[in-house]
Formats: structure tokens, sequence, C-alpha cells
């Protein structure tokens, strides 16, 4: 089953200020993280429950992209149709700052 992805607004904007950062880093490597981020989503289409929840209890999911140190938080709906990414948020960040950001 394919599940339908739909971005929050909060995480079309995390990953247009990553894409920006890393394109001011180098030119292209925002391409490259485009492409992490669109193998991730690939992944959540196809079997999102294969990732593992956030937290104990919790519905929020997390999925890590393969190459850059993030991590997409995701859930899915009650019905199984879709998957709603929350945020894109760097591993180093600290649990309270992603806590704040997931209830935005």
């Amino acid at each position: 089953m394919n599940y339908i992805i739909r971005f929050s607004a909060n995480a079309e904007s995390d990953a247009e200020e990553i894409g920006d950062y890393y394109e001011k880093i180098s030119p292209g490597l925002s391409i490259r993280f485009f492409k992490d981020i669109n193998t991730t989503i690939a992944a959540l289409k196809n079997n999102p429950s294969a990732f593992h929840y956030y937290k104990k209890n919790s519905y929020i999911r997390r999925a890590n992209l393969d190459i850059f140190p993030f991590g997409v938080f995701f859930h899915i709906s009650a019905d199984n149709q879709f998957v709603t990414i929350l945020a894109i948020i760097h591993s180093r960040r600290s649990k309270s700052f992603i806590h704040k950001r997931l209830r935005e």
C-alpha cells in the first residue's frame, strides 16, 4: 500500500531553510540534501510502520536521513492513508527543542 505524504507548514519551512543553508555552504549541496529527503519519503510511502516511535507512548515516529544528520518526524493517520511530516530536525538538537517543535 502506498501512503499519501503530506507536509505540515513547519516541515516545508524546515526543508526550505535547510536547503538554503546547504546551498550557501556549497552550490549543488542542496540538491544532494533533497535527494536524501526524497529517498526517505519513498520509504515512508511504502512502509511508514517500519520506523520507530520517537518516544514511548507517542504516535509520532522518526525516520533518519541516510546521508545528512536530520530526522524526519511524522505520524500515520488513523485511517492508514496519510503520512504527515511534522518537522525535519537536526539530530544534535536537544530533546526539549524537539518536544517544543513537535507541539507547534
